[in-house]
């Protein structure tokens, strides 16, 4: 971690701790797709709900497992309160050069299963540098350095196959609910709540 911080801290000193950050974390799930034969990388605010189904048993990780929101964004304006997905969306059709305006992708990396064949195919760190300057050049206000722009960038440019496990594997907390495999406290208020229930 402390040389790849140093080295994207001095390359980009614009970037955010966060954002940096956030890039080792696919960085670590190439190292670890590359040990084992498949890997889900889960971030801190993801809990495990239901365990009946073994995620390693369902699926081919050859495909990577994301989760995917798909939006027409032709016609969208960016306002004050905009929802984080959509502008994310829209600056990963930027970097595309608004080529896929009309299905722009948001690639949520709470959660990635791989393995070395698909995370090769993704090749994230390739136009690293295209990305990151780009949208720092960009005059939107709401521009971003984030992974997930990046990882939905190169997820298009390099027609990567993926599985979308969103819904019966993963739902955001906003109740108690643990009905899902994986569970996306991302609203902390749920957490407490969650853990409880996981406990009885």
């Amino acid at each position: 971690w402390k040389i790849f911080y140093q080295q994207y801290n001095k390359k980009y000193p614009f970037i955010t701790d966060y954002h940096i950050a956030n890039l080792y974390k696919i960085f670590l799930i190439e190292k670890f797709a590359n040990k084992y034969e498949n890997v889900v990388y889960l971030d801190f605010d993801v809990l495990i709900g239901n365990t009946q189904l073994n995620i390693f048993d369902q699926f081919d990780f050859d495909k990577l497992l994301l989760l995917v929101n798909i939006f027409d964004l032709r016609d969208w304006e960016y306002v004050t309160g905009s929802h984080t997905r959509k502008i994310r969306a829209f600056l990963t059709s930027y970097l595309l050069d608004f080529e896929n305006i009309s299905t722009a992708l948001y690639t949520n990396t709470g959660i990635v299963g791989a393995n070395k064949t698909s995370i090769k195919k993704l090749n994230f760190f390739e136009n690293i540098d295209y990305c990151i300057r780009k949208l720092n050049a960009s005059n939107y206000k709401f521009k971003s350095i984030d992974n997930e722009i990046i990882f939905g960038y190169q997820l298009y440019e390099n027609k990567v196959e993926y599985i979308n496990i969103e819904g019966n594997w993963h739902h955001k907390a906003k109740n108690d609910d643990i009905s899902s495999s994986f569970i996306h406290c991302q609203t902390k208020k749920y957490l407490p709540l969650i853990l409880e229930k996981l406990q009885n």
